[in-house]
């Protein structure tokens, strides 16, 4: 093979690998080219600027162009949920019960949250006691209690009085108004 032979080989792996390279990066750009999506955090600013130029016929022998510029701001303001958790008592003997009070604060001043969900798992060396109680703190919601033995399949209601851990518990409420707060609570005993 000579020289001639030798560089059109070249040129041809070339080609091929360029194309090859431009199918790779074309199937990246059609696998991206959808549309996106995302949520703006609370206390985000939006800044919107709308311009407008004109003139105007010639005042004195020179004409005229003025341009003014206006701007709107929005200041983003989304469902802001505190959580904590007491225990009641807080020093307790064996065979003692312990209430457990799950408490949620929407500390937004204009955004209902909806159907905020509440997990907690049974301590160890517990057995759950007594029914749930709730409180919705006046924001309209309605609480709706789910367990599980596995974390993963929760079946409506709640665990049975006596069920040790593990053991995993799920609360939902439907909705939690603009500076509401509400709680659910539950008692289990140490064995």
């Amino acid at each position: 093979m000579g020289i001639r032979g030798r560089f059109q080989g070249a040129v041809d792996m070339l080609t091929k690998r360029a194309v090859v390279g431009l199918l790779v990066v074309a199937a990246l750009l059609a696998g991206t080219a959808r549309e996106a999506r995302a949520a703006t955090s609370r206390g985000t600013l939006i800044t919107n600027i709308s311009s407008a130029t004109f003139s105007t016929q010639a005042v004195g022998g020179f004409p005229l162009e003025v341009s003014y510029a206006a701007t709107a701001y929005v200041l983003v303001e989304a469902p802001y949920l505190i959580i904590w958790k007491n225990a009641s008592p807080t020093k307790q003997v064996a065979g003692g019960c312990v209430t457990f009070k799950l408490w949620l604060w929407n500390d937004s001043t204009m955004m209902t949250a909806y159907n905020v969900t509440y997990f907690d798992q049974l301590p160890d060396n517990m057995s759950y006691n007594d029914a749930y109680a709730s409180w919705n703190g006046g924001s309209g919601g309605t609480w709706f209690p789910s367990a599980s033995a596995d974390n993963i399949t929760y079946a409506a209601g709640e665990p049975t009085v006596g069920q040790d851990a593990p053991y995993y518990m799920k609360w939902v409420l439907t909705q939690l108004g603009p500076r509401k707060s509400a709680f659910v609570e539950f008692s289990a005993c140490i064995l």
